[in-house]
């Protein structure tokens, strides 16, 4: 970008209402590592933003658990979030949380489609799991009983989350995120995807069964 946007210094919750009016990437950046008194701005960070990019960059020093707090999951960008990286948020829309009479607060819009999200990525990538057991094995098993074997490794790491749960609510809303196919429609591609690969040989039902001599 030859023309740098200005940098405007915002609280989170700031950013989100801004976000919500004129939607367009923004900044987060670890309070635990830097200052609010004066905060190095890198360059790059210009260089990644998308191109037609209009409006202020809104720069957010916040938390970990402020993020959390907010819906706003950073995933493989956490780590780089914890050594002090600044670390651009990509969105659509984000939705101010509301506020309660007591000074809580309710599940917001933003939180609710991160755990929509979950819930769809649990379906699909539950899909992607049972063909690649599927093709380890050589063998199509049954979808309910590959399904509940991979629901049993996973569970541990759902953080309190239910697995069949999770994935049963993710079949429901995928249709809202993959619009135009029905659920069985996308979490079949979402198999075939591994299953087609190239080289990929899926053997038929119980061919691992040995044969009776002849």
């Amino acid at each position: 970008m030859s023309n740098f946007p200005t940098i405007r210094l915002v609280t989170l919750q700031s950013a989100i209402e801004d976000v919500n009016e004129h939607p367009r990437p923004f900044v987060v950046v670890n309070t635990g590592c830097h200052t609010t008194e004066y905060i190095e701005f890198p360059s790059e960070i210009f260089e990644k933003l998308p191109d037609g990019f209009t409006g202020d960059l809104l720069v957010t020093p916040t938390t970990l658990a402020e993020l959390r707090g907010a819906g706003l999951p950073l995933g493989r960008h956490r780590e780089q979030f914890l050594a002090g990286e600044f670390v651009l948020i990509f969105v659509d829309v984000l939705h101010a949380i509301a506020e309660r009479a007591h000074g809580g607060q309710t599940v917001g819009d933003l939180e609710e489609r991160a755990r929509d999200g979950l819930r769809v990525t649990m379906a699909l990538a539950t899909e992607r799991i049972r063909a690649c057991l599927d093709l380890q094995e050589h063998r199509k098993l049954n979808a309910e009983t590959r399904r509940g074997e991979i629901f049993a490794r996973l569970e541990p790491y759902l953080a309190g989350f239910t697995a069949i749960n999770t994935f049963r609510e993710g079949q429901k809303s995928i249709e809202k995120w993959y619009p135009g196919k029905t659920a069985h429609q996308t979490m079949k591609s979402a198999y075939m995807s591994v299953a087609a690969l190239p080289g990929a040989r899926l053997g038929k039902q119980n061919a691992c069964r040995p044969r009776r001599p002849t």
